[in-house]
C-alpha cells in the first residue's frame, strides 16, 4: 500500500495522507477535509500546495468516500492533472475504509495529550464536554472538537446593588481572554445571556460560531465561574446604619467615625455619580491644620455674593449632609451673574472638581432626574437652566413636592390619583432666569433672586478664582469629609431629634413669615448652621469670637432670604390657591381645557374654553386641586358648595342658575352635542396673574 504517513489537524479537522507509489518515488499528499455531513473534499498535490505557481494540485467537489463512483470522479480529475495513476484507485479504496478509524484514533491521542496540557481543560457539567482552549471554547463533536468561540471568560463577581428603596440591580464583573489578552468589564445581568456585550468589550474580531451555539458559550463561561463571589453593594450616597453604627456612603466607600471599624462594604455608583468621592479619611483628621484651613476656605465662599444669596446656599450644603430635607432651593436672575458658578461651589463640598459635567438640567428626562435625585441621598444636586416651560414646570413640581414630602406620594397620574415613586433624597438646587410661579410650588422652595449688580465678580484676580481652584483641588470636599467624620459618632441622636429641632427653631420666626412652610426652611438652615459652627469651633477652625460673628451674620442673611419669599408666595386666598393649583396642573400636563372641536389634551379634562368664558366641571376641577394640595401637605379644606360661593363672592362667576328654581351656581351648557353641568367663569380665570 503506497500510504506512508497520516496527520490530523484538530483546528481545521483536515487529515493528510502521504502517498508514495513506489519506494523512492516522489511523494504525493492527499488532504481529506470534512465538508457537509458524510461528505469530504479531497485534494492531491505535490510540492507546495499553496504556491500559486504550482499547477500540480487536483481538487474535487465534496464526495462520499464510501461511494466508489464518486471516488472515480475524483480519480478522473487527478488523471487530467497528473496523468494515469492506477495505484491511486487502490489507495482511495483503502482510505474510504480506514478513514473514520484513523480520525477517531487521532482524536483519542489529542485528548490524551490535551489532558496533560493545562491550557486545554474540559469543563465539568456538560455533555458532550466543552473545552477551554487557548483559541477559545470548543465542544466535542462526533469526529472533532467543534469551535464555539474564539474567546473564553469567567464571572469574577456577581454584584447585587441595593438602591435604598428595597429594589436592587445586578451586574457581573467578567474577565475574558482573547488572543492571549485579558479584558475585565461589567455586564448587566439582563444582558449577559444574550452575549450582545461581546463586540463592545472584546472588539470586532470576537467570534461566536453562529446563534445556535450562543447558549453553549454562555454556559461555558458559567461553568468556569463556579465559586464566584456574590457581592452586596450600595447604589446611593448618604447615611446608613450598619450594625449599630452610622456611616456615610460615597463613591470611594464610606466615611466612619473616628475610632470605629473601617467600612468593609462596597458602593457602586454609575456615570457621573462616580465622581461623588470624598478625600481619604486620613486627610480629614479633626486635629489637622489642613482640615482647619479647608473649613476656612468653605467659610470664604460666604463672601462671594451678597449674604442673603451666598450664605443660605452654603448652609444648604451643610444641611444636606445632615440627612434628608423637605425643601429645595432656586437661584433666579438674569444670565451672566454667576448663579450656576456659585451653585457649583456649593456642590463642590461633595467631591473634588465637581462642575458643569456633574450637574443635570431640565432637558434631561424626568425619569433620569428622578433616578439621580434619589441616588444622591444627603447631598446636593444641581438642576440648571429652568425656563418656565410646561415641561420644566412639570419636572420642578415633581422635584419640589416629593422633596417636600420625603416620599413618592406626590406624582400625579393622568386620572388625578397619586402614584408611588422614588422621591428625591438630595437637596435639589435649581437655577434659571425665571422664578417658578404658583404658591403650591414655591411654598416648598427657598427662592433666592440674584438681581442685576449683585452677581459674582468674575474678573481676573477676584476671590471667585481662588474659590474655584480650591473646589478643583477638593478643599471644600475635605472640609465636608471632616464634618461628616465628626458627625458620625453622634448621628443617631442628631437624626432622631432633627425634626423637633426644626420645628422649635422655625416657631421663632412664624409671626414674621407669610407661609406656614417657610419656618421649616428657616429651621433646616439654622440646624445646618449650628452643627457646622460646632464642628468648626471644636477643631479650631474659628475661635469663639469669630464663630459668634459668623453665626450672627448667617442668621441675618437667612432671615433676609426667607422674608423675601413673600413676593413669590402670592395670596393665601383660597380662590387664588384654587386657580394656582389648576394652572399648575395644566402647565405640568396633568390636566387640560379645550375649545369645542379641538383634540383632547394630556391629563384630566377640566372643561371648555369659549369666547364668553371658561366652563369648568366643578367636581372634577376641585377634586384635582385637592389632590395636588394634599400632595404637598397643604390641604385645600373647602367643599364644592363653599368654593363655588367664594368664586361668586370674588366675582369670577359670569352666570349662575341662582335665579332659577334649583338655585345653583353651576349651569347647564350644551357642548359638542351634549348637555353638561359646569361653572361659567370669566375667560381669564386660568390665566397667569
Amino acid at each position: 500500500m503506497p500510504i506512508t504517513n497520516f496527520t490530523y489537524n484538530a483546528s481545521s479537522r483536515e487529515s493528510v495522507y502521504t502517498l508514495e507509489p513506489e519506494k523512492g518515488d516522489e511523494e504525493f499528499r492527499l488532504a481529506v477535509e470534512p465538508e457537509a455531513r458524510d461528505r469530504h473534499r479531497l485534494t492531491l498535490w505535490q510540492d507546495d500546495r499553496y504556491d500559486e505557481n504550482n499547477f500540480l494540485v487536483a481538487q474535487g467537489d465534496p464526495l462520499r468516500l464510501s461511494y466508489e463512483p464518486e471516488r472515480e470522479d475524483f480519480y478522473r480529475i487527478v488523471e487530467n492533472v497528473f496523468g494515469p495513476m492506477p495505484w491511486l484507485r487502490e489507495a482511495l479504496t483503502w482510505i474510504s475504509r480506514v478513514h473514520p478509524k484513523k480520525v477517531k484514533e487521532a482524536l483519542e491521542t489529542i485528548k490524551k495529550e490535551r489532558a496533560n496540557e493545562p491550557e486545554y481543560k474540559a469543563l465539568p457539567g456538560h455533555e458532550p464536554p466543552i473545552y477551554h482552549t487557548p483559541e477559545g471554547y470548543r465542544i466535542e463533536g462526533a469526529a472533532n472538537l467543534m469551535p464555539l468561540s474564539n474567546f473564553t471568560g469567567r464571572i469574577l463577581e456577581d454584584v447585587v446593588v441595593e438602591d435604598g428603596s428595597g429594589a436592587a440591580d445586578r451586574f457581573f464583573v467578567v474577565e475574558a481572554e482573547m488572543n492571549r489578552r485579558r479584558h475585565r468589564f461589567e455586564v448587566s445581568s439582563q444582558a449577559f445571556d444574550g452575549l450582545s456585550w461581546v463586540p463592545k468589550h472584546l472588539g470586532a474580531l470576537a467570534v461566536i460560531e453562529g446563534p445556535r451555539v450562543r447558549h453553549l458559550v454562555t454556559k461555558a463561561i458559567k461553568l468556569e465561574s463556579r465559586g464566584l463571589r456574590e457581592i452586596h453593594a450600595y447604589g446611593y450616597t448618604g447615611w446608613l446604619e450598619i450594625e449599630g453604627r452610622w456611616v456615610y456612603l460615597h463613591a470611594g466607600g464610606a466615611i466612619t467615625g473616628a475610632g470605629t471599624p473601617a467600612f468593609d462594604g462596597r458602593v457602586v455608583l454609575s456615570g457621573k455619580l462616580k465622581r461623588r468621592r470624598f478625600p481619604s479619611p486620613s486627610h480629614a483628621i479633626e486635629a489637622s491644620e489642613d482640615l482647619r484651613e479647608a473649613v476656612r476656605e468653605s467659610f470664604a465662599l460666604w463672601n462671594l455674593a451678597a449674604d442673603e444669596i451666598a450664605i443660605p446656599l452654603m448652609l444648604s450644603a451643610y444641611r444636606a449632609a445632615l440627612g434628608e430635607v423637605d425643601y429645595s432651593l432656586h437661584l433666579a436672575g438674569p444670565t451672566g451673574l454667576g448663579k450656576t458658578t456659585l451653585a457649583h461651589l456649593a456642590v463642590s463640598h461633595f467631591g473634588a472638581g465637581l462642575g458643569s459635567k456633574d450637574q443635570t438640567n431640565f432637558e434631561s428626562t424626568a425619569y433620569a432626574i428622578e433616578r439621580e435625585a434619589f441616588a444622591l441621598k444627603d447631598q446636593l444636586l444641581l438642576l440648571d437652566d429652568y425656563l418656565g416651560t410646561p415641561e420644566h414646570r412639570r419636572i420642578l413640581a415633581f422635584i419640589a413636592r416629593n422633596a417636600a414630602n420625603n416620599s413618592g406620594r406626590g406624582r400625579l397620574g393622568s386620572d388625578g390619583s397619586l402614584r408611588g415613586d422614588k422621591p428625591p433624597r438630595a437637596l435639589v438646587i435649581t437655577t434659571g432666569e425665571d422664578v417658578p410661579v404658583g404658591e403650591s410650588l414655591t411654598a416648598r422652595m427657598l427662592v433666592i433672586r440674584v438681581p442685576d449688580g449683585a452677581g459674582l465678580d468674575l474678573s481676573p484676580g477676584a476671590p471667585i478664582n481662588a474659590a474655584q481652584v480650591a473646589a478643583r483641588e477638593g478643599r471644600h470636599a475635605l472640609a465636608m469629609a471632616g464634618f461628616i467624620r465628626w458627625l458620625a459618632p453622634r448621628y443617631g441622636d442628631i437624626s432622631s431629634t432633627i425634626e423637633q429641632r426644626r420645628n422649635q427653631i422655625g416657631h421663632e420666626v412664624r409671626p414674621l413669615v407669610a407661609h406656614s412652610r417657610t419656618p421649616g426652611i428657616y429651621g433646616d438652615l439654622m440646624i445646618g448652621l449650628e452643627e457646622w459652627m460646632a464642628f468648626a469651633r471644636e477643631i479650631g477652625a474659628v475661635d469663639q469670637e469669630q464663630g459668634a460673628a459668623l453665626e450672627d451674620r448667617a442668621r441675618l442673611a437667612v432671615m433676609a432670604a426667607i422674608q423675601g419669599q413673600a413676593e413669590y408666595l402670592g395670596s393665601a386666598d383660597p380662590v387664588e390657591r384654587y386657580r394656582d393649583l389648576l394652572r399648575e396642573a395644566i402647565a405640568s400636563g396633568n390636566a387640560h381645557v379645550r375649545a369645542p372641536g379641538e383634540e383632547p389634551g394630556p391629563g384630566i379634562h377640566l372643561g371648555w374654553t369659549l369666547p364668553d368664558g371658561t366652563y369648568l366641571y366643578p367636581d372634577v376641577s376641585l377634586s384635582l386641586a385637592k389632590h395636588m394640595a394634599e400632595a404637598i401637605g397643604d390641604p385645600l379644606p373647602f367643599s364644592g358648595q363653599a368654593m363655588n360661593q367664594l368664586l361668586l363672592e370674588r366675582g369670577w362667576l359670569v352666570s349662575t342658575n341662582l335665579e332659577k328654581t334649583r338655585k345653583s351656581t353651576a349651569i347647564r351648557k350644551r357642548v359638542e352635542g351634549q348637555t353638561v353641568t359646569v361653572l361659567h367663569l370669566r375667560p381669564e380665570f386660568l390665566a397667569e396673574g
